[in-house]
């Protein structure tokens, strides 16, 4: 019996196969590990866009006048505070505070109302803050009309610089974004 060219070639061997599967097995084991990763940078973006948006928010309450009631009078200043953990530690914390200024200080403290606590993404944590001149906080307030920008309470205008929070991944804090605040209140993320 003889055997027909087109017959003998017409599949694949088990060496062929096996090869092809193992390809299809590293791209899919490449392509998992970058999807992991593209989560947790998109978790970042969401974070820095959340950040920038209450920011926004904050500033809107303030040039809006809009009132809230505090123990003994109506505030038209609005904040954002973020703080350190006591040491040793003493990373930033993983959440800020949205508050209304209820004492004039154009800084968090007991006396003020809370308006909201913002937690971030679990992926994502707040590698710096500048400028803090006390190296545990940064309160940002601002204040009808236009909006008035306060910086960690001081009362100059404009305040003497911008503030720059930046976010990093918790696994890779090489990779990072800022969220900038201008002394006129112009929010910006890089």
């Amino acid at each position: 019996m003889r055997f027909n060219e087109r017959t003998r070639n017409k599949g694949f061997t088990l060496i062929e196969l096996f090869v092809v599967i193992a390809i299809i097995g590293i791209l899919a084991a490449v392509l998992m590990m970058a999807g992991t990763r593209g989560g947790e940078v998109q978790a970042l973006h969401r974070t820095a866009n959340e950040l920038a948006q209450n920011f926004r928010e904050a500033e809107e309450m303030a040039m809006g006048a809009k009132e809230v009631f505090c123990a003994s009078s109506l505030t038209r200043v609005f904040g954002i505070h973020f703080g350190k953990i006591p040491p040793p530690t003493n990373p930033w914390n993983d959440y800020y505070t949205i508050f209304a200024d209820c004492d004039g200080s154009y800084e968090f403290s007991p006396i003020d109302k809370e308006i909201n606590k913002v937690y971030l993404e679990k992926e994502v944590k707040i590698c710096s803050i500048l400028p803090v001149p006390p190296p545990t906080k940064l309160n940002l307030a601002f204040g009808p009309p236009d909006p008035i920008v306060y910086l960690n309470g001081s009362t100059s205008f404009p305040p003497p610089s911008e503030a720059i929070i930046t976010l990093c991944l918790k696994s890779d804090p090489t990779i990072t974004i800022d969220v900038r605040i201008n002394p006129v209140g112009r929010i910006a993320i890089e």
